[in-house]
């Protein structure tokens, strides 16, 4: 509280002289006497206080301002009793309005002497809005304060032109900035040089518009020694024309927003490419087109320049079928497969089934005895970053291998690997499924192939007895005819379905195919010995007849032979047969002799 004094020396009827410029004067006055006791109060004392002239004359002041027995009424009453310095006119008090309202009164004394009487002149105005609207504004400047902390934000003003001209204290703590780095345009400095273009014509947008800016980019962050996302927003500050006058922003650490959006988006990409995968390989049974969708799936979602699906069979040789996919940039497979040419390696994901992830497979020493030839870094192959998951069936045998590889060291991480011993599992069950399917159609192919055989073997079994009948039917009518009794008819016609018979055991073993003649005439022949020195000589080229025509051909030689046997040269002991035949060139036609 700070009191200071004024002494006005006056006369009697000062008062009364004084009462037109009490009346006129903006604040409520009230004179008092040596007493303390009002002896003058203005109309305005009566609009600020409630009380009307009358109820205030000849009455103390503290009366009529402050609470019975409180502590502010002590305090003016020991107010007005001193002795004032020059120091100790002004104070304020904590007031009541007659109705009850409270008010706050800032107070300024004036001492009064004349004809010596002394006494004061009291000023006082009502400023109890302007203490509310200014703890308002302490509390809203408090609260604004604690908001920007607790969201770590950083707070920045600038100039119409965007340049900053006096220190940012919290832009220094956040970017680690000096003034002399910070001021003017060197802000920028601190963002991402490939972030700064976007930057600047942002701002100019703004500037040109004069609209509020916002921008989302890569900050430097100091406590961290990392670039941050940050969202920084400005506003315009107007002069009276609409010119620009000043920007004040903040800038927020959305860093972890940010991560956390590009987790969830990843997580959704991985998501949709392991449903559209699982759904393919589900469906998908042609082994090629199966293990390429899981090798594309696998190496998408690992970040793999190059990938590849091989089965031991397609490495060399090796029992099993020889699958293989390719997947990635040209270039990076051409770097990959001297990696997928070494056996000891390779070895690894057939022969052992492991699991192989290495940020840098040239100069990873737990695989340097696989890599013949590269222990010198120097001969370190280009694809550096190497992961291989084997893909094992239900049964333990390993189908194959899925093979990945960039040229950067370090790109797959343990969720990259686990992602893509998900996929292989999937792709194992699928290669199974896939192989059983095929198993099972090449059965359906071969029983559909077998009863087509057997539909065709009986249409011919059918066809063949009915021609067979029909001979028989024919030879028993045709003996019948030329037999004098039934003793000759019986001798007769066994022996002719001998013959026939003999001629389909000869056709049985040539599986019904065209058969040779002289088997057949030897065939007709058989109970005499032929050759040189035998009583039947048989000779002629080499000729292969028909069935339907080596039937009959067979019955002809038995009835040759038969009356050879009766009345030709096997009638007698001594006797001789020649049997010969030649092709006749001009027809084509078999003559015998």
């Amino acid at each position: 509280m700070q009191i200071s004094s004024d002494e006005l020396s006056i006369g009697p009827g000062t008062a009364a002289a004084l009462k037109p410029l009490l009346e006129a004067a903006p604040d409520a006055i009230a004179l008092l006497d040596a007493g303390g006791v009002v002896v003058e109060w203005n109309a305005r004392a009566e609009a600020v206080l409630g009380w009307i002239r009358a109820e205030a004359l000849g009455r103390s002041l503290a009366a009529l301002v402050v609470p019975a027995g409180g502590a502010e009424g002590e305090r003016l009453r020991r107010l007005l009793a001193e002795e004032r310095s020059a120091a100790a006119a002004q104070a304020e008090i904590a007031a009541v309005h007659r109705d009850g309202r409270r008010l706050t009164l800032a107070l300024s004394l004036a001492r009064l002497r004349g004809g010596g009487a002394a006494g004061l002149a009291v000023f006082m105005r009502d400023v109890t809005e302007q203490r509310r609207a200014e703890e308002a504004l302490r509390r809203s400047e408090l609260l604004y304060r604690s908001l920007v902390a607790a969201a770590a934000a950083v707070v920045w003003t600038a100039d119409g032109r965007g340049a900053f001209v006096e220190p940012q204290a919290s832009w220094q703590a956040f970017t680690g900035q000096p003034w002399e780095a910070h001021r003017g345009f060197g802000w920028i400095k601190a963002y991402h040089p490939e972030d700064r273009p976007r930057l600047g014509q942002g701002w100019n947008e703004a500037m040109e518009g004069r609209a509020p800016y916002a921008f989302e980019g890569r900050l430097w962050h100091e406590p961290t020694r990392q670039y941050r996302y940050v969202m920084e927003r400005g506003v315009p500050l107007l002069d009276v024309d609409g010119a620009i006058d000043g920007w004040a922003g903040t800038v927020m650490d959305v860093h972890e927003r940010r991560r956390a959006e590009e987790a969830y988006k990843e997580e959704s990409r991985t998501l949709e490419i392991l449903h559209r995968v699982g759904t393919a390989l589900v469906s998908e049974l042609n082994l090629g087109a199966l293990v390429q969708s899981a090798t594309d799936a696998a190496r998408e979602l690992c970040g793999a320049e190059m990938g590849a699906f091989l089965s031991e069979a397609a490495m060399g040789p090796a029992d099993g079928e020889a699958l293989f996919a390719l997947s990635g940039e040209p270039e990076a497979l051409a770097d990959g497969f001297p990696l997928l040419q070494l056996p000891g390696l390779v070895g690894l994901t057939f022969a052992e089934k492991v699991v192989v992830r290495s940020a840098d497979i040239g100069r990873d020493p737990r695989y340097a005895a696989r890599l013949p030839g590269l222990a010198d870094p120097a001969e370190a192959p280009p694809l550096r970053s190497y992961l291989a998951v084997p893909v094992v069936s239900r049964s333990g045998e390993v189908l194959g291998g899925l093979f990945f590889g960039h040229r950067r060291p370090d790109v797959f991480t343990g969720r990259a690997e686990r992602i893509v011993g998900g996929i292989a599992a999937q792709a194992a069950v699928a290669i199974d499924n896939a192989r059983l399917y095929q198993a099972a159609q090449r059965e359906i192919a071969h029983r559909a192939r077998v009863e087509e055989h057997q539909k065709l073997l009986l249409a011919e079994l059918n066809h063949r007895v009915k021609n067979t009948l029909a001979v028989v039917l024919a030879i028993a009518t045709q003996t019948l005819r030329s037999s004098t009794s039934l003793e000759a008819f019986d001798r007769a016609f066994q022996g002719r379905l001998r013959t026939l018979a003999r001629a389909h055991t000869l056709l049985t073993d040539r599986n019904w195919q065209a058969t040779d003649l002289a088997a057949l005439v030897r065939e007709a022949f058989a109970p005499y010995p032929t050759g040189d020195g035998g009583r039947v000589r048989i000779d002629g080229p080499p000729v292969l007849l028909r069935p339907r025509a080596a039937l009959t051909l067979s019955l002809v030689l038995h009835e040759l032979t038969t009356n050879a046997l009766k009345h030709g040269a096997l009638s007698s002991p001594g006797g001789r047969l020649s049997v010969g035949w030649a092709i006749d060139e001009g027809g084509g036609r078999v003559r015998f002799d």
